[in-house]
């Protein structure tokens, strides 16, 4: 019987030992792996966006008829820039006048998030809007260039016995009202500015409102009235003739057609203020498009080709802004056009 039992006892220690031996085999394995189970996966790096690029033309809308300032300087940078191959494509134009700009307005803000048309920007398209509001204004638009300022100026005829601005404003605080001053229609960019330099020099005079631009000057030569306010470039050829002379200009530097006339700002007036050339595109483009075009135009601002053939010939304030810097710009100019065509009247308060 002892020697069962001996048997038996033998028996259960050596199961006892083998899975002893089992449990510490088992675990061996377990804890070699754990330093693999532990490591971090390597991280994948994110696919590179392409670069955005055009597939097709871009057309410009020139919201004014054939012939004009806006068609002259739109048609004058696609054609340097198609000339040139700053574009990946083409840039096309067509004209679609009326309603003050409204239409072209319209035909592009209905494109809105498509890049591939553009506008033409005139000072109508923050002015317009105000007047008669049809639906859209300038917040259906995304701002990619302003390329400056076409300057405006204050001249009188060669025999005017005026010959600097400040004599002008000397006479004219002696006379208020009396002289006349002439340009486009009441509110126009011209009628804002002379608003702005009687502001600024606190004079007045009587305005007249023309129906161009050229009849300003027609109306100074003949004796009609006394101060034309016109762009340089309406006049910068009766000046080199001897038959006009300026007293002033409206922009932050001196002219380069013009070096020898002062600007406001240099004579103490805190006035700077023109006809901006720009270019938007509809609201909500792709950013990258955005970008894209602002390059293009980048490429054509500093090149040498349209300094020459616009900046310089036309006498052009050229001063370039981008994108947020452009948007900033036109923000500017709706709250300068609200507030004297609110002034003039041609504005209900409670609309804007």
């Amino acid at each position: 019987m002892k020697k069962l039992f001996a048997l038996f006892l033998a028996g259960c220690l050596l199961m006892l030992a083998a899975c002893g031996g089992s449990t510490a085999s088992s675990a061996a394995p377990a804890s070699s792996a754990a330093p693999a189970s532990s490591a971090a996966p390597a991280e994948s790096k994110p696919e590179e966006k392409p670069a955005w690029k055009p597939t097709k033309p871009f057309e410009i809308c020139i919201p004014y008829s054939a012939g004009g300032g806006s068609s002259i300087v739109s048609q004058t940078y696609a054609q340097i820039i198609n000339e040139e191959g700053y574009c990946d494509t083409r840039m096309d134009y067509v004209n679609k006048p009326g309603g003050g700009t409204a239409i072209g307005l319209a035909y592009v803000a209905a494109k809105r998030g498509n890049p591939y048309y553009l506008l033409a920007y005139a000072p109508s398209i923050v002015s317009t809007p105000l007047q008669s509001y049809s639906g859209v204004d300038y917040h259906d638009l995304t701002p990619i260039v302003v390329f400056g300022q076409e300057t405006f100026c204050l001249a009188v005829s060669a025999d005017s016995p005026f010959q600097t601005f400040d004599e002008m404003v000397e006479y004219a605080k002696a006379h208020p009202g009396e002289l006349t001053s002439c340009g486009t229609s009441v509110g126009s960019s011209n009628h804002i500015f002379m608003l702005k330099c009687q502001d600024a020099a606190g004079f007045e005079t009587t305005y007249v409102p023309l129906d161009g631009s050229g009849e300003a000057a027609t109306q100074v030569l003949g004796g009609h009235m006394d101060i034309a306010v016109q762009k340089i470039s309406d006049v910068v050829n009766f000046v080199e003739a001897g038959q006009m002379r300026i007293l002033c200009v409206g922009d932050a530097i001196r002219n380069r057609a013009l070096p020898d006339v002062p600007t406001l700002q240099e004579l103490g007036y805190d006035v700077n203020f023109g006809m901006p050339r720009a270019v938007c595109a509809p609201a909500d483009i792709d950013p990258a498009a955005a970008e894209y075009l602002a390059g293009v135009f980048k490429k054509l601002c500093e090149s040498e080709r349209w300094k020459n053939e616009y900046v310089e010939k036309n006498g052009f304030g050229a001063n370039p802004l981008y994108l947020e810097d452009a948007q900033a710009f036109i923000d500017q100019e709706y709250e300068t056009y609200k507030t004297y065509l609110t002034d003039l009247g041609l504005v209900d308060p409670a609309s804007v």
